[in-house]
């Protein structure tokens, strides 16, 4: 019987796989030297592994699994006694003194320490699974707090027995990368992978096995070839097959795996609407790659970080593919359909991959940085402030708006050598501007609420982050400047 719904139960034989994984958590467990965290896309196992580390023999370790979609919305003070109350039922054992419930970082981390100091067994694990269903400031001011306890556990010993394990998706990446993340520097993650053909054959097979049912080799070959091992699709053909006629042949796999790309109403709408509901570039990006644009893989690319935790990316030999044939089967169906303008969606895919990536970086000048750029530079150093930056492109922004409808007439006032020699750094130098623009207004909020008592590292990181936004919007318009060339108009 296949599990589409939920995780996997710890001890089901449908729990294949994921042996480096556990290796890797259980070394967590045993050397504090880190905060965990397990990243993937939805649908992919996350749970279902956290809650098999909890079946780790032995009685040294007591777990704390805490299921934060349970309170979505939370803001601090209800996160923090949520789950201090999840580790006291928990830790049923466990003799604390009477205390307050903690509402605030300074409450929680004196919870822990009286846990700690209550608790039998050497190591207690804190596991919170889904941190994308808190808001993105209760996320920030509960990393802070992790970090706390995990940088101070050499002076206060108490801290010394928790690990901390973290569980999500594209959300991860605001609480863990970057110079500003409260968990830089101090995290270990595990990017969870789909399942070796081995591993999804096994898989197929402990399901049926109910049936009486095997699945011959090559359909299981051609099963594999459309998921690519991911979990949950591997799991919602076998359930689709228990009940199909029987032996399957390769003809009705193909109709089969066409019917769930029209009909499936989880996975595929989840990931087209956050795909949607995010900037642009991502669909730029998505498109360009779909088209065939080599894009190198790395994470330290926003767009590419992005999409490798929404689900649609994976990592092949250095290049960005689309996950699986089914994720590429239904983008193609997408990207006939999600354009704004139905010539844009007509003409763009009989021009070069590069010019996507020109036409969005344009539209973020004129339509972004165009628009803040005066009030950002009234943040930066005051040598900075005081020099010009030229906001000027060839066309000014109705003569863009205009020809962006126009594609061909668009393309005919590039230089095609240099926007494509170009459109890397330009569609990075456009995600390095949208990041520090975010660390801006975060440390800008930080400001504003401590007034008079603004530390000298938040004023210091607010003019750093307006410099880095001067110089490389200049940056990005000099290079937009040179690939339009008015000349080559007609």
């Amino acid at each position: 019987m296949f599990v589409t719904q939920g995780p996997v139960e710890p001890e089901s034989p449908l729990f294949v796989g994921r042996e480096a994984e556990l290796k890797q958590m259980e070394a967590w467990l045993v050397h504090v030297k880190c905060v965990g965290a397990v990243l993937g896309a939805r649908q992919t196992g996350k749970t279902s592994l956290l809650l098999r580390l909890r079946h780790l023999p032995g009685a040294k370790y007591s777990f704390v699994f805490v299921d934060l979609q349970a309170i979505p919305g939370a803001g601090a003070p209800e996160c923090f006694a949520y789950i201090a109350q999840e580790a006291l039922q928990q830790l049923g054992d466990v003799k604390m003194p009477v205390a307050a419930v903690p509402v605030d970082s300074i409450g929680f981390l004196a919870f822990l320490q009286m846990l700690s100091v209550a608790s039998q067994t050497p190591r207690i694990a804190i596991i919170l699974d889904e941190v994308g269903a808190l808001p993105p400031d209760t996320a920030i001011r509960l990393a802070h707090c992790i970090r706390s306890a995990f940088t101070s556990r050499l002076v206060k010993r108490e801290y010394g027995r928790y690990v901390f394990i973290l569980s999500g998706a594209m959300e991860m990446l605001t609480l863990t990368t970057g110079n500003l993340s409260p968990l830089q520097n101090v995290t270990e993650s595990i990017y969870l992978p789909d399942f070796s053909f081995e591993e999804a054959s096994r898989l197929l097979a402990q399901g049926l096995a109910e049936t009486g049912k095997t699945l011959p080799p090559p359909i299981q070959a051609r099963i594999y070839q459309w998921t690519n091992g991911h979990p949950y699709w591997t799991q919602l053909i076998g359930a689709a097959l228990e009940s199909a006629e029987w032996p399957p042949v390769e003809s009705s796999i193909e109709a089969l795996i066409e019917q769930l790309i029209q009909a499936e109403d989880r996975n595929l709408p989840h990931l087209r609407k956050i795909i949607t509901d995010r900037s642009g570039d991502l669909w730029t990006t998505i498109r360009a790659i779909a088209e065939g644009m080599r894009l190198p893989f790395s994470r330290s690319n926003v767009s590419v970080a992005s999409l490798e935790l929404i689900g649609v990316l994976i990592n092949q030999n250095g290049r960005c593919e689309i996950r699986n044939p089914i994720y590429r089967t239904a983008i193609q169906q997408w990207l006939n359909i999600t354009q704004p303008d139905r010539r844009m969606t007509m003409d763009i895919s009989t021009l070069s991959p590069f010019v996507p990536v020109i036409v969005e970086a344009t539209k973020f000048v004129f339509n972004e940085a165009g628009k803040w750029i005066d009030s950002v530079r009234k943040k930066a150093p005051a040598e900075e402030s005081t020099k010009e930056i030229k906001m000027t492109l060839p066309m000014n922004e109705p003569e863009f708006l205009q020809l962006k409808d126009n594609l061909p007439a668009l393309t005919a006032m590039m230089d095609s050598s240099v926007a494509e020699a170009n459109a890397y750094v330009i569609k990075g130098l456009v995600e390095q501007i949208q990041t520090h623009r975010k660390n801006l207004t975060d440390l800008e909020a930080q400001a504003a609420e401590l007034a008079v008592l603004t530390p000298v590292h938040v004023k210091r990181g607010i003019e750093r982050e307006a410099q880095n936004i001067l110089e490389k919007t200049s940056r990005l318009v000099e290079l937009l400047a040179q690939v339009y060339r008015k000349d080559r108009q007609s």
